[in-house]
């Protein structure tokens, strides 16, 4: 996924508890709250931790059930597996304790693709339906509501979906038969139905040329990657987005230059990269050398080669595993080798080389030898690894790159508090604009031995726990 112009919009506590100048025990009924350090306070006499505390999560008397545990103040489903297995007659599977008769319900639902919007999120599920949270002003869940979500949604009349994205304020599909449906916003035609008419269910993208088969959305433009090797854009084209040769807006789906076979990893934001028949190209804004062309302060109406790289490039293991990522202003790729190269904007470490500077030629990341896929939003990105770790950098401002790493995160870091192995990641968030003054969001997610994780902004229920708190560690997202 890439991310996303403008969109406006409107502690995790470390543990702990002492007695301090007492000689009683903290189990005294006299213990009084200013004996208790922070975070930590008095439930029936004794300092409790309401994040953690199984008898008190969230506040005094609020007991997890037997199969729970807390986590950040909030009663969270145990999965089981190691200390906590399942009932005689039950299976684990992905967490959750099934009996044979139910086995195929749980195999169904079992996320396989995730996709973060400027501030929703989407889930591409093994039984073909799609669910979405987060921000829904626009219909952007597609579930023929205009109401934000903090937890998953179905969205309405997808049921054979095998590729999945989300854009700022839109969402979209390709399903089995190689058509493909959007949802939410259509204002610059984000939706491909040949009208500017916003829907909060999913609608038919016209002009399709054959079978699509993997489909990415940025900004507020998409692009989609036919069976042929074709790419095809709709949407905004400003600054030549669609790269159609034009700046003129599309509607529908539109043939990019140039690229009529051998596409591959296809991804688009204000602008757009992929990887045809080997030779990585880019077309769209060029502000600060996202193209990688050497130049910058321009725009490429039509694909042409990125400079100073030559591959070859590291092989796609399915069409949602990106090994070439749009960000705001810069892109990335992975080498052979599984090392990433980045290029363009690099003033909050995005280029992940550990400096600050720009550069419109590729960089290396550093801390990163064994990427395997890709994804980047307006100012940070990840990446994973074939161990199944996820590394993230960039800003880290509300904590979309790891906890504890800084503001601001120019190399490439494991994310704390993520299990292991992942198998699909997404970045997500936007910047905006009020009376002047700039501000970005920022959430990432990522799917864990068949849950999805999510972490960072949460202002609008993205990060899928039923709260709108942000978390910079990762949270379990609800049902998934």
């Amino acid at each position: 996924m890439g991310n996303f112009r403008r969109v406006v919009v409107g502690l995790i506590f470390a543990l702990g508890c002492q007695v301090q100048g007492r000689n009683e025990s903290a189990t005294d009924a006299s213990v009084h709250l200013d004996t208790c350090s922070e975070p930590s306070v008095v439930c029936s006499g004794a300092c409790v931790d309401l994040t953690s505390d199984e008898a008190n999560c969230g506040q005094c008397g609020t007991a997890c059930g037997a199969t729970q545990f807390c986590k950040q103040g909030t009663c969270a489903k145990q999965a089981c597996g190691g200390e906590f297995p399942c009932p005689d007659g039950q299976d684990c599977v992905n967490g959750s304790c099934v009996s044979p008769a139910d086995m195929t319900v749980v195999l169904a639902s079992t996320p396989t693709v995730i996709a973060c919007g400027a501030n929703h999120t989407c889930a591409l599920l093994a039984s073909g339906g799609v669910m979405c949270w987060g921000a829904n002003n626009s219909g952007q869940l597609g579930n023929g509501t205009n109401t934000d979500s903090s937890v998953p949604v179905n969205v309405s009349g997808i049921s054979t979906a095998i590729a999945l994205s989300a854009g700022t304020t839109f969402s979209c599909a390709v399903l089995a038969d190689g058509s493909v449906k959007c949802w939410g916003d259509n204002y610059y035609g984000e939706l491909g139905t040949g009208t500017n008419t916003s829907s909060n269910t999913p609608v038919s993208v016209t002009g399709v040329a054959s079978a699509a088969v993997a489909i990415s959305s940025g900004n507020i433009t998409t692009c989609i990657t036919l069976a042929t090797g074709a790419v095809q854009c709709w949407g905004d084209n400003t600054n030549g987005e669609v790269g159609d040769g034009t700046n003129s807006g599309r509607s529908s789906a539109t043939a990019t230059s140039g690229i009529s076979s051998g596409a591959i990893s296809t991804d688009v934001d204000g602008h757009g990269c992929a990887i045809v028949n080997g030779t990585l190209k880019c077309w769209g804004l060029n502000y600060f050398g996202e193209i990688g062309d050497g130049t910058k302060m321009n725009t490429r109406l039509t694909p042409v080669s990125v400079l100073n790289i030559s591959g070859p490039y590291a092989t796609q293991s399915s069409p949602s595993q990106l090994v070439v990522t749009t960000g705001g202003w810069f892109s990335c790729v992975i080498l052979s080798s599984g090392a990433v190269d980045c290029w363009g904007q690099n003033n909050v470490g995005q280029l992940g080389n550990g400096g600050g500077s720009d550069s419109t030629s590729p960089v290396a990341v550093t801390g990163l030898t064994s990427a395997v896929a890709l994804t980047s939003a307006w100012y940070h990105a990840c990446a994973l690894t074939s161990s199944g770790a996820v590394k993230c950098w960039g800003d880290n401002e509300k904590g979309q790159v790891s906890s504890g790493a800084g503001a601001t995160v120019s190399t490439a870091t494991t994310v704390a508090g993520l299990g292991t192995p992942a198998t699909s990641i997404s970045a997500g968030g936007s910047e905006f604009a009020i009376n002047s003054i700039g501000y970005t969001t920022g959430q990432s997610c990522a799917i864990v031995s068949g849950h999805v994780f999510c972490w960072g902004d949460n202002t609008f229920g993205q990060l899928g726990n039923g709260a709108k708190t942000s978390s910079a560690t990762p949270v379990g997202v609800s049902g998934l």
